[in-house]
């Protein structure tokens, strides 16, 4: 029950979920749905970064890159 308060608080809705498996997410943990949403990691960040050769970045990646300003 509190991951789904987590969500909806944070705005993981099942849309973000949907689009971050079409770019190849397709079993994030529900935490790391959080720190994505938290971060601003969003499905327009993901394909900036593989328009520039930046492919395959896990999740944990992703937030990193994120909270050091890489955008």
């Amino acid at each position: 029950l509190d991951k789904l308060i987590a969500f909806r608080i944070h705005g993981v809705s099942p849309d973000f979920i949907g689009q971050l498996q079409k770019l190849g997410y397709s079993h994030p943990e529900p935490d790391q749905l959080i720190a994505m949403r938290i971060h601003g990691v969003t499905p327009g960040f993901i394909t900036g970064l593989q328009s520039r050769g930046m492919k395959n970045l896990t999740i944990e990646q992703l937030v990193s890159l994120k909270i050091h300003g890489i955008d």
